[in-house]
C-alpha cells in the first residue's frame, strides 16, 4: 500500500475520531486517538500483518 493511501485512511480515522469525541477542527488529534485506543493506520496495518505471520507460524509448528 502506498503512503498516499495510508495518509487518506489516516485522515478518515482522524475525522471520525473528531466526530466521536466532538473535538474541534484545530485541536490536536493524538490525545483523541489515545483516548479511543486507536493506533495510527500504518501502525495498525503493520500490527495486523505481524499478527497474521505469528499465527501462521504457530499453526505450522503445531502440525509438525
Amino acid at each position: 500500500m502506498t503512503d498516499r493511501k495510508f495518509k487518506k485512511l489516516q485522515r478518515v480515522q482522524n475525522t471520525l475520531a473528531r466526530v466521536v469525541l466532538h473535538a474541534g477542527k484545530f485541536e490536536h488529534i493524538t490525545p483523541a486517538l489515545i483516548q479511543l485506543h486507536l493506533l495510527p493506520v500504518k501502525q495498525r496495518a503493520l500490527y495486523k500483518l505481524a499478527l497474521i505471520a505469528f499465527n501462521v507460524l504457530q499453526h505450522n509448528n503445531a502440525i509438525f
